[in-house]
């Protein structure tokens, strides 16, 4: 019988995650966060909480995608709808100025 060999192109992975175990699920849940999202997740995350009323997390969310992707003019306006809806005026105008400031810029 022929002896099998490690393949260097497969993948090696450990034994399984134990989900009922809550040590092993913890570290799971803060490797996964550990990732990093893409823009658009925070966008999209921010989108879900404006439609709850969680004002504050969506204007997290919007910040964390603009600083992902500055482009995305997208999450600076939902920014200034959640500062809207969050009370602070002063910063929804700065967003809707600099969205409308951009979108003049994408025009021309």
């Amino acid at each position: 019988m022929e002896e099998k060999k490690d393949n260097p192109d497969t993948v090696q992975y450990g034994p399984p995650i134990d989900l009922s175990d809550p040590v092993q699920r913890e570290m799971l849940i803060q490797e996964i966060l550990a990732v990093p999202l893409p823009a658009i997740d925070y966008y999209n995350r921010g989108m879900a909480y404006t439609e709850t009323g969680d004002y504050k997390k969506a204007i997290d969310e919007f910040s964390e995608s603009l600083r992902l992707n500055p482009a995305h003019i997208k999450s600076l306006l939902m920014r200034g709808n959640a500062y809207f809806g969050a009370g602070e005026k002063d910063k929804a105008k700065a967003d809707f100025d600099e969205y409308l400031r951009r979108k003049r810029e994408k025009r021309v």
